[in-house]
């Protein structure tokens, strides 16, 4: 009942959220306190999720204390979570649990979990991605150190405000995870985070804008802020970004809180005003995904139903199987889920999907321990399986018939070893055995062309290769009847005339001369029939050597070298002599010596002077000597000039003061500029504030603080236009930037405004 009513709130509707800005230490007890009062802060303002940031139960000093205090999600301190939603009637977005790997203590996962109003865990996800930084005399943050990568996707899970895809932090940086959520039905993707100072003031909105622009969702960050121990510090600046792209709420960089509205139904009318997602071209590129499934109900394989308990790997569109018969150990089967006439029926996904199990099968097959010695092979058996479903028997049999155990499974756990080929797997089985028996015996097998005759072996014949061409004629010609081979694409070889594959013809008829292209026409002379032979000539059974270059002078002299492809002019206008190729891809022509005249034919089409493989390399040379003609000074007379940045003015609604500036930051004994942005000093609720963004279409923000006693504002020279701005950005971190005015005036009233309000 309750999925029920959570889904028919999923298609529209709007939600009340909460998302918390945390900074979190190695005090567990003073952590849980701030989480606390924050999820009773939610409960009385009727918020139906709230989202906690990554690292809300510690972090720790150091790699040591960050696995030391790792723990379980079913411990007493993550019971008390519980206890705090089954309260107040809330959803939990726990951000990121140090949770503790029973099979290697040294490295926890970092989980995020969602736990629903009655303190039950719908769903765990794993962080994926690893955050491993390291600038020397700047920073090292190693998370691989004391942490180790989830190896499995979760798909996106129904919470009470939508569809939630599940991410942390660093995962922001890899749109493809969130582009997969998004399309198994996602409208929220949550990145609660612990981002660096320096990453984030680059690049935490900007992501996460992106995230949410591209995969029409709304983006929820929770986010951990200011310094946590003398070596780390977070940037902050927990927000929501609505579908377009836009920060419809956001945290500064203190400790807090902040509330946002989730409308269901924008995100479906947003959707339909831009249908991007049906605009993929899916023939061209697509993104596939290793994701497994845990099947409960059964599955088709054409119309026989395959029980749950015979299938031991499954994905969304395939699954392996065990067979009820198998011919050898390792004998499995391989089948999409959407039943199919033809492999051309299934989707590009589909299909890729189904050799990727196949290869990760048989990783699984080759991996399994050997299998027993000779006198104790193991023997299996089916009981009771079928399409009726059943627990299935395995009987291991020892070297003496009379000893047997059997012992019942619901799953196959059989050791199970990938065939090795035979040594004559690859050849073709004998088409002189006219033993039907045995034919019926192999047709349709894996191994039907091995070419056994009951106990006795036959020789098989040996795989001779493809052929493209016309049939050969049979082997069981007459001794005394000469054989007539036929090249591959139509060329033949006569006593008096042969035409190579690719290239010049050589004859010994001094008096004709013959120049063939691969598909062009071919020269010859009258007394040839269409064929290229001569009505009275008996077809030879040597071939000459395969000649891509020039005719040769003489039988007995050497070929020529090969000059080379020739796809029309020189396209980087070489001026010097160049040699006409036997095999042109280009232009033709005739060329006239003393042997008579020699017609050369394009690859596609007859012989020309501008003739190109498809009638575009034509246009192509033509514009090379155009460009070889106008010399090394060619188009360089026009200087280039750069575009302008094209900034965007921002308007605040409840600003008192706004102004286009250049701001610059103070670090490291030197300013670096930040770039040339807009400034606003916000009246809110009576509450003044200084915010600083970057005049562009993404519009970063520099700058969000409240104005308070530790705010200063001085002129920095006699003009009055620049002034020197410091102010907290957290409970120990200040910041100090140098904003230039475009006028002394607006300057001197915003020095005015800043010393009113922060008294």
């Amino acid at each position: 009942m309750l999925t029920t009513v959570i889904r028919r709130t999923m298609a529209t509707g709007r939600h009340f959220i909460a998302v918390c800005q945390m900074t979190s230490d190695n005090d567990l007890e003073k952590n849980f306190d701030i989480a606390k009062s924050m999820i009773e802060r939610a409960g009385e303002r009727k918020c139906e999720m709230v989202f906690l940031p990554e690292c809300f139960d510690f972090i720790g000093v150091n790699k040591n204390e960050q696995v030391d205090l790792a723990m379980t999600a079913d411990c007493v301190y993550m019971q008390r979570y519980r206890d705090l939603a089954k309260k107040h009637n809330v959803w939990l977005s726990l951000g990121g649990l140090h949770h503790k790997d029973p099979s290697d203590h040294a490295h926890p996962w970092n989980t995020h979990l969602i736990i629903d109003s009655q303190g039950a865990t719908c769903v765990e996800y794993n962080k994926l991605h690893l955050f491993d930084l390291e600038i020397p005399g700047k920073v090292r943050l190693m998370e691989s150190e004391f942490s180790k990568a989830g190896n499995e996707m979760v798909p996106p899970v129904e919470t009470p405000v939508g569809c939630l895809g599940l991410s942390i932090c660093y995962d922001v940086r890899f749109p493809e995870l969130s582009l997969w959520n998004r399309q198994r039905g996602a409208q929220l993707l949550s990145f609660p985070s612990a981002f660096t100072l320096n990453t984030g003031l680059a690049h935490w909105e900007t992501l996460l804008r992106a995230r949410a622009i591209e995969n029409q969702c709304y983006v929820v960050a929770a986010a951990q802020t200011g310094a946590h121990n003398p070596k780390r510090q977070s940037y902050g600046h927990a927000m929501v970004v609505d579908p377009w792209g836009a920060v419809v709420a956001q945290c500064s960089e203190r400790v807090d809180m902040c509330f946002a509205e989730i409308d269901l139904s924008y995100v479906a009318s947003l959707r339909e005003m831009q249908p991007v997602f049906s605009h993929r071209r899916s023939d061209l590129y697509t993104l596939h995904v290793n994701e497994r499934n845990h099947e409960t109900d059964d599955l088709k394989f054409a119309e026989f139903p395959i029980p749950a308990s015979h299938i031991f790997y499954s994905t969304p569109h395939s699954f392996a199987f065990v067979n009820l018969k198998p011919v050898t150990d390792g004998h499995v089967l391989i089948s999409p889920k959407r039943v199919v006439q033809h492999l051309t029926d299934l989707t590009d996904a589909e299909t890729a999907d189904l050799f990727i199990v196949a290869k990760k099968v048989q990783a699984m097959l080759e991996n399994e321990p050997p299998a027993p010695a000779a006198g104790t092979a193991r023997k299996r058996a089916i009981r009771g399986g079928g399409p009726l479903g059943g627990s299935e028997s395995i009987i291991f049999k020892s070297g003496n018939e009379s000893q047997a155990s059997t012992s019942t499974v619901t799953i196959p756990t059989t050791n199970i070893k990938f065939p090795e080929p035979s040594k004559d797997f690859w050849t073709k089985k004998d088409s002189s055995n006219t033993d039907g028996a045995a034919l019926g015996n192999n047709d349709g097998s894996l191994f039907a062309f091995l070419g056994k005759d009951g106990d006795k072996s036959k020789e098989p014949s040996k795989f001779t290769g493809f052929s493209f061409g016309k049939k050969p004629e049979s082997d069981t010609a007459k001794p005394d009847e000469p054989k007539t081979t036929v090249p591959l694409f139509g060329s033949t070889t006569s006593a008096e005339t042969t035409v190579p594959l690719f290239g010049s013809t050589t004859s010994k008829n001094e008096n004709v001369k013959t120049t063939g292209s691969l598909f062009g026409a071919i020269s010859k002379s009258p007394e040839t029939t269409s064929a290229g032979l001569k009505s009275s000539d008996t077809p030879a059974t040597t071939s000459k050597p395969l000649v891509f270059g020039e005719q040769k002078d003489g039988d007995n002299a050497a070929a020529k070298p090969f000059s080379g492809l020739a796809f029309g002019a020189s396209l980087f206008g070489s001026g010097a002599k160049q040699t006409t190729p036997s095999l042109s891809f280009g232009s033709g022509g005739t060329n006239t010596g003393s042997g008579g005249t020699t017609t050369t034919g394009s690859l596609f089409g007859g012989a020309t002077t501008t003739g190109s493989l498809f009638g575009g390399f034509a246009g192509l040379a033509q514009k090379a000597q155009e460009n070889q003609a106008k010399g090394e000074g060619g188009d360089d007379d026009e200087e280039y000039v750069p575009p302008k940045v094209e900034t965007v003015e921002v308007e605040e609604p409840d600003a008192v003061i706004s102004s286009k500036v250049a701001v610059f930051k103070f670090a490291d004994k030197e300013y670096t500029k930040l770039g040339v942005g807009m400034l606003h000093v916000k009246d809110t609720d009576g509450k003044f504030s200084v915010l600083i963004r970057a005049a562009t279409a993404i519009g970063t923000v520099w700058l969000n603080a409240l104005c308070n006693k530790a705010m200063k504002a001085t002129k920095v020279d006699d003009k009055g236009e620049r002034i020197r701005l410091t102010c907290p950005v957290s409970a120990s971190e200040m910041t100090t930037l140098m904003i230039r005015f475009g006028s002394a005036d607006v300057a001197k009233k915003f020095v005015e405004k800043v010393e009113e309000v922060s008294k």
